[in-house]
């Protein structure tokens, strides 16, 4: 997991943080991992921005009100992004 400060967009003089989690190696208890991480407690502050990718893989503990973006690899230099 990588954390960034961001300055915010409402407040020149305050900050958001954005936290970029790569689950791709994570296997077995996924839940008690995610725990470790602090996820819940970073995704319930809405002033936090989280970006996980392979987050199918814990699709059940992501909260209801996530948005999704999906990559498709459309050819060589071309890619079909998808907001859901």
């Amino acid at each position: 997991m990588r954390k960034y400060d961001l300055p915010s967009e409402e407040d020149k003089n305050s900050e958001r943080t954005l936290y970029h989690v790569d689950l791709y190696r994570l296997e077995g208890a996924l839940d008690k991992e995610i725990l470790n991480l602090g996820l819940p407690y970073i995704w319930s502050d809405p002033s936090n921005i989280v970006l996980i990718e392979w987050a199918e893989k814990i699709k059940s503990l992501i909260p209801s009100g996530a948005s999704w973006i999906t990559f498709e690899n459309m050819g060589e230099a071309l890619r079909k992004i998808t907001l859901k």
